[in-house]
Formats: C-alpha cells, structure tokens, sequence
C-alpha cells in the first residue's frame, strides 16, 4: 500500500447527512478560511460555529486522524494541504470522477450496487487509498446533487438522473 503522511485511511467516512459530518466539514472550513496567525481556539470554535459544542472535538479528532488538523492545547490548525484535501475545480479531477460513478450507476440502473462495488469496478480492483477515496468523494457529492441515493453499503441512480439520461438518449 502507498505510504501517506497519515499512516493509513479512516476506518469510515461519515454519512454526509450526518452531524459527525457537518462538525468535520464546519471545522475543517473554519480552520482553512482565513485563520488566525496562531490558530483557533477551541472554545472560539464552539462558541461560533453553527453546530452542538459537543461535536467540535470528535470534529477535530478526526480531522487530526486523517491528517487535516493538528491540535496542541486548546489551539487548532489546518495542517499544510496535502493528497486528501481537495477543492472541487471547475472542470477538475473529481468532475471526471463523478461523471465515471454516474455513467456506472445508470448503466446497471435501477440495481444496488455495493460501494465496494462501484470502488472495484471504477479503480481497477486497485487498493490505493487515493483512488478508493475518489470514488467515495464524486459518491457524497452525487448523492449531495441528489442523483443518486444510498441505502447503507449501497447506492443507486435516482430517477431524476435516469429520466434524465433517457431524455439525453432521445
């Protein structure tokens, strides 16, 4: 397995619509968007963000690790951007990915697919924690779109994506 400054993947990713997932993504934003030269403060952090003060610590537990954040005290800091933290570009790698994810998903429409499914299908069968995870990304963010939806471990094309890909077929 390639070697990553974090020692290994998350054992999970959060549900998207989850409030573990929230906390992570409203931390992880406040800690990037002009931070202070010192850091932030925890309790600043609680007292300001839009979220439970109870999740602002798991939120950056995990962002500590997967290598997004570092702690020391009560200060926090986005580490240096590395391989996980990704902006989606117009046009970018993840628009190719998640037009590949799509493209599946409506070809085996209206069947479950397994995420290791799509990940297997889409990777090569290839274990690399990079290219699993681009798969798991263009995944949030079609369901985030709301052209796919997800049942556990499983994921299918909404109607709206595939009445929109018959129109398209003519």
């Amino acid at each position: 397995m390639h070697h990553h400054r974090n020692e290994g993947s998350p054992s999970r990713l959060p549900d998207p619509e989850s409030l573990e997932y929230r906390a992570q993504a409203l931390v992880l934003f406040e800690l990037i968007v002009d931070p202070p030269p010192a850091g932030d403060r925890l309790d600043t952090l609680m007292r300001r963000l839009p979220i439970p003060e109870s999740t602002i610590e798991p939120a950056v537990a995990a962002l500590e690790a997967v290598g997004l954040a570092q702690r020391e005290d009560d200060i926090v800091r986005a580490t240096s951007p590395g391989p996980l933290l990704r902006a989606s570009v117009a046009g970018g790698p993840v628009t190719r990915d998640r037009h590949a994810v799509l493209d599946l998903m409506l070809a085996h429409h209206p069947a479950l697919l397994s995420t290791e499914e799509i990940a297997r299908a889409l990777t090569a069968a290839s274990e690399s924690f990079e290219e699993r995870d681009r798969v798991e990304v263009a995944l949030r963010e079609l369901v985030a779109a709301g052209l796919v939806h997800r049942i556990g471990d499983f994921a299918f094309a909404s109607l709206a994506a595939s009445s929109f890909d018959r129109l398209r077929a003519g």
